[in-house]
């Protein structure tokens, strides 16, 4: 099984290994956040017709996560350099997507899968959990889509027409940014353009939340919303 290259912009070099491997339920609504020696990681299955996927690292499954879902944050001990990092199709031992990535203790994680076949991705982030100021909530952006009218690199924007993000390439993950709560509206942009938006909603953004926004889809560009915490 061939394995996919990595999209995360990896970590500084990790000193300490865990000489163990911790077992893990495959249920996904455990929001098991652990402050000791360990790390936390969210899995999400933007992948469209991938149907259900068991995810491990370094062999040990961490969770189950359903196509369109994401689970909450699952501690691991599993932290060191080069840790293999696996989407296999639920239930068999076929790999759908494989990494190696660097991992930190003490740190957050998500692991998001995309396209299919050949084209089958791990995006790897590490994730920025400080609170926003008040009466705002905090995106990111993650561009995933290869759909004909956003597949190039793109300006974005939620709410109003004021962008956020410029020239964002397929499998780029951009930086945090508040916005303004109750806004559900992505505007999509050919980079440098400022007309001819394309426009997909989301569920109300709440103040406090910080959420990853992620545009996704091979033939109709759509959007999933994934709460980071």
């Amino acid at each position: 099984m061939k394995t996919k290259n990595t999209r995360l912009i990896k970590a500084s070099l990790f000193a300490a290994v865990i000489g163990f491997t911790a077992m893990f339920s495959s249920c996904s609504d455990d929001d098991n956040i652990d402050d000791g020696n360990s790390l936390n990681v969210k899995i999400v299955n933007s992948a469209e017709a991938s149907g259900s996927q068991d995810f491990y690292i370094e062999g040990t499954k961490l969770s189950t996560v359903a196509e369109g879902s994401a689970t909450n944050y699952i501690a691991t001990a599993s932290s060191g350099n080069n840790r293999k990092v696996e989407f296999r199709t639920s239930g068999s031992a076929d790999v759908y997507a494989s990494e190696s990535v660097d991992l930190k203790d003490n740190k957050n994680y998500s692991f998001i899968l995309s396209g299919t076949g050949n084209s089958a991705t791990i995006t790897a982030t590490e994730d920025d959990l400080s609170a926003p100021s008040s009466g705002k909530a905090k995106v990111r952006f993650v561009h995933l889509s290869t759909a004909a009218n956003v597949s190039s690199n793109v300006d974005l924007a939620v709410g109003t027409a004021d962008k956020l993000a410029s020239n964002v390439a397929y499998g780029a993950v951009t930086n945090f940014f508040e916005v303004d709560a109750g806004v559900k509206i992505l505007h999509v942009y050919a980079a440098g353009s400022t007309s001819n938006s394309v426009d997909l909603a989301f569920s109300d953004l709440q103040a406090g939340k910080i959420y990853t926004i992620i545009l996704r889809g091979s033939t109709t560009a759509s959007v999933m919303l994934v709460a980071n915490n």
